[in-house]
């Protein structure tokens, strides 16, 4: 047998390193998620999943989406416009539907969902969910049980 032990309290403690496994895991979860939102437009849906990436890596602009759906940036921004969708407010509301799907997640501590949306520390996220729902995530999350 093989086994390893370590003091229960170790299971609280934040990882201090990126998980590729875990990164996999909540990039199919984000797959899953965006297949659920109604369908709008085929070139909205596109860009929701770009910028779902690019959030996790801190470099979600219309210059890097439009460069992950070789289109350029005028021609992504003309295209989202056809169909009456702002770049900005798509940013923002999947940034938002994100985040409330990522605290549903009880593993997931504040922190990690900041990192996992792309916010450069836990209070600017904690100052954005409050301004998309009114209370705390915190709050938020234990308001859904």
């Amino acid at each position: 047998r093989t086994r390893v032990c370590f003091p229960a309290d170790w299971l609280t403690l934040p990882l201090q390193r990126p998980d590729p496994v875990l990164a996999d895991l909540l990039a199919t979860q984000v797959d899953r998620l965006l297949e659920r939102l109604p369908a709008a437009a085929d070139i909205v849906q596109q860009t929701r999943r770009a910028l779902a990436q690019r959030l996790r890596q801190q470099t979600a602009s219309l210059d890097t989406v439009a460069s992950d759906l070789c289109l350029s940036p005028r021609t992504l921004h003309r295209r989202l416009e056809a169909v009456g969708v702002n770049f900005r407010a798509l940013w923002e509301d999947t940034r938002r539907h994100l985040a409330e799907e990522y605290l549903r997640d009880q593993r997931l501590s504040l922190s990690d969902v900041a990192t996992l949306l792309g916010f450069s520390e836990q209070s600017a996220f904690t100052r954005a969910f409050r301004r998309w729902h009114g209370i705390g995530p915190k709050a938020w999350r234990s308001r859904q049980g």
